[in-house]
């Protein structure tokens, strides 16, 4: 029989993968600032969306639902948050893994069976329904879907204080009856190395992110600010492998499936492979098959192949360069990649060199 102490184990080493699988999918799809051209710098757009993900794991056996980020600007729509779009996906996983019998009716399919389990013990919030992580604290729509579908447990990374705690003052006006838990990543009690690591990445982005509200960033915003350590927690998690876990027996297997799920999702390679992966994460960010710069990337490498870097304004792939410049700001006599200055040829040399990949 698992113990108090095997629970609270498998509750943050569970919480510590969904965390680095988080960050490691902010990382490769992260959505650089696009300042106001009217100098609003405290406001930018995004192509995409805003740098918020979500993620949604089946208590039952560990595995990854659904992964999506928010993409209110491609859309059009300012409905499209991560968490929606997370819900809708693992909606549908759910109904192809679990298909609601002909002797279950439609509202008790989702109020009981979807993501929900009734128990009260610690073990049920693990064992039992969904778990939702999402990198900011819902808003009041999210956090309002979220109970509709009875998500069984809610986790988030950074609290929003402008849009935040919705979901306490709804779930006790109109779901209380349901047992159902919510609140921010804790992994102070690290337990493993795996654990303890990255609660440290999580505690620097915290203290990060007190600065950020000293400079009066807005919540929604602070991922903006934040892609060094994007970038460590995902070559972290390209090292991390089933060997890492500390739990053992069931809570080992769900666990198992998923770190595997979530490299499978991030396109993080094989163990015998991370490391060149970690230093190159330029080749997991072009080869992940759902990652919507690609098509951005390829046409701005187009431009700089035909020596029209400046008749175009778009951004490059951020990490197809290593950092977010947009081409407009680039002359063709002296480029900017990553840090290190290039020549026109050098320059033409790089995007021949990638360009295949893009395709």
């Amino acid at each position: 029989m698992k113990t108090p102490k095997d629970h609270a184990l498998f509750r943050a080493e569970r919480d510590a993968l969904a965390f680095l699988g988080l960050l490691s999918s902010l990382y490769l799809r992260f959505d650089p600032p696009i300042s106001s051209p009217i100098g609003n710098q405290s406001q930018p757009t995004h192509f995409h969306g805003l740098n918020v993900h979500a993620l949604v794991i089946d208590n039952a056996d560990g595995e990854v639902l659904a992964l999506e980020q928010n993409q209110i600007h491609a859309h059009q729509s300012p409905v499209e948050h991560g968490e929606q779009r997370v819900l809708r996906a693992a909606i549908a996983r759910v109904g192809e893994k679990r298909p609601r019998g002909s002797a279950t009716t439609v509202e008790d399919y989702y109020r009981s069976q979807l993501f929900y389990g009734d128990g009260l013990e610690e073990a049920d919030f693990l064992n039992e329904g969904a778990t939702i992580y999402t990198t900011l604290e819902p808003c009041p729509m999210c956090a309002t879907t979220i109970l509709v579908c009875r998500v069984k447990r809610a986790v988030f990374l950074l609290q929003d204080h402008t849009y935040g705690g919705a979901w306490i003052t709804i779930k006790k006006t109109f779901y209380d009856k349901y047992n159902l838990t919510y609140g921010q990543l804790d992994l102070s009690n690290a337990k493993s190395p795996l654990i303890q690591r990255a609660h440290d990445i999580n505690r620097a982005i915290g203290q990060k992110v007190e600065n950020l509200h000293g400079q009066n960033v807005i919540d929604t915003l602070f991922f903006d600010h934040l892609a060094g350590d994007l970038q460590v927690a995902f070559q972290f998690f390209c090292g991390v492998t089933v060997g890492d876990l500390a739990t053992k027996g069931a809570h080992n297997t769900a666990n198992s499936r998923t770190l595997r799920d979530l490299k499978r999702m991030c396109n993080v390679p094989a163990a015998n492979s991370v490391q060149s992966q970690a230093r190159r994460p330029l080749r997991s960010a072009l080869a992940f098959a759902r990652w919507p710069y690609v098509s951005m990337a390829r046409f701005s490498c187009s431009y700089v192949l035909n020596g029209a870097a400046r008749s175009r304004r778009c951004t490059l792939a951020p990490r197809a360069c290593g950092m977010a410049k947009s081409i407009s700001q680039m002359s063709p006599q002296n480029t900017v990649f990553g840090n290190r200055v290039k020549s026109p040829l050098n320059t033409r040399l790089i995007a021949s060199k990638y360009a295949p990949r893009l395709r």
